[in-house]
């Protein structure tokens, strides 16, 4: 008798090695990410940083992420084909990616006909709301009604806009006239549009015969041109960048992100050696939603899309910003805000926020009923385009 209940202690516990000893299985990431003009170099820095922070991640843990790419700048049909393949191979367990809300409207179908949960790491105008889609990046009343207080308050009143022809552009520019200023009696000097890089000389000459206080910048998938870079140094007024995710450099510019690179921040530096590349809000963001899942795995909450975003919705985490917590809504996160100036290679913290900015996705007084109908009357005058630029010789949404 007593050899018989060794002999099951024995097997049980060779067994229990056994079990331990086993790596999990392999778990399926989809990494989202467009090569569109502009954007491409962005996201490929973006999704290279997660691959290499999976792959960290997975060998603390034993676990095979088995990662695939896919390319959003293509036609609807050859994007769903693309999916499509990815899915006959196994349901992704995790999907990150979209560098900006463009690439997000154009997955957006795709989500809903599969069932994925995306974690966007970018910012967002506010018009998206989709149960499909966590904003981990800021909304535009997140950084957008601190910095027009901040601006107002340490810049001056003679606020000229600069954006793009984009529906992000017109939304913001429309939020700052119609709301932010008109409630307190202020208007903007005048509202520029770059509507491609030919007109930027032109613009620059209305900026420097108005002279206002300063130029609040918002045509961000500008951003890439060395044109531009230019055109700003040779401004003789102060330059506030509401490009969230990614800011101008090489100039005295002030800029709003959730995002704070500084030397005494544990996270970020933790993150930095691991990773050994330069971060930015986005990098950051998506390495959080790495961190969101494993936590959800740990959990045992990651069986399906619809049970990993019900453990992370209201959940907090740490990131190399600082603290943020996902909104009961599913509608984004909490975020602490910064305004910085940058001096050459110099960037001095002028503001922060003391607690975390609560995102609203339509911000502002208006209903979603309101944004939808401006925003088809944008679409409708811009050519059914979503923004200037094209893919492949078509323009996609």
């Amino acid at each position: 008798m007593k050899k018989s209940l060794i002999l099951i202690a024995l097997v049980m516990i060779v067994g229990l090695g056994a079990l331990f000893l086993i790596p999990d299985p392999s778990v399926r990431v989809l990494l989202l990410s467009s090569s569109a003009p502009g954007v491409a170099e962005r996201d490929l820095r973006m999704t290279e940083a997660v691959t290499r922070y999976l792959a960290l991640r997975g060998q603390e843990r034993d676990i095979h992420f088995d990662i695939v790419e896919v390319d959003v700048a293509q036609s609807p049909d050859a994007l769903a084909t693309a999916l499509d393949e990815v899915m006959a191979a196994g349901e992704p367990a995790l999907t990150i990616g979209c560098g900006d809300s463009a690439c997000v409207r154009q997955v957006i179908p795709e989500l809903d006909r599969l069932g994925l949960l995306l974690m966007y790491p970018g910012s967002s105008e506010g018009l998206i709301r989709s149960r499909r889609v966590m904003h981990l990046g800021l909304v535009a009343n997140q950084f957008l009604f601190p910095a027009v207080s901040w601006i107002r308050q340490n810049l001056g009143e003679d606020i000229l806009y600069l954006g793009s022809e984009s529906a992000r552009s017109r939304m913001m520019e429309r939020l700052i006239s119609r709301q932010l200023l008109s409630s307190s009696g202020g208007e903007l000097v005048s509202s520029e549009y770059l509507t491609n890089i030919e007109l930027l000389p032109s613009v620059v000459d209305r900026i420097n015969v108005y002279r206002p206080d300063v130029v609040l910048f918002d045509a961000c998938e500008w951003l890439p041109r060395p044109e531009l870079k230019t055109a700003l140094e040779g401004l003789k007024t102060k330059v506030f960048s509401l490009c969230a995710d990614e800011h101008l450099s090489g100039r005295d510019i002030y800029y709003v992100s959730h995002y704070f690179d500084h030397d005494h921040n544990q996270e970020n530096l933790q993150l930095q050696a691991e990773l050994q590349v330069p971060l930015n809000a986005l990098i950051v963001q998506a390495t959080t939603a790495v961190d969101l899942y494993l936590r959800a795995r740990r959990a045992g909450y990651t069986r399906s899309n619809h049970e990993l975003s019900t453990y992370i919705s209201g959940r907090n985490a740490l990131t190399a910003a600082g603290s943020m917590a996902v909104d009961f809504d599913f509608q984004g996160v909490w975020h602490s805000v910064f305004i910085v100036r940058t001096l050459g290679e110099r960037e001095h913290l002028l503001w922060m926020s003391d607690s975390l900015i609560r995102p609203v996705m339509f911000p502002g007084l208006e209903a979603p009923s309101d944004w939808q109908h401006h925003l088809t009357i944008y679409w409708r005058n811009n050519g059914g385009r979503w923004r200037q630029g094209s893919v492949g010789g078509k323009r996609w949404l």
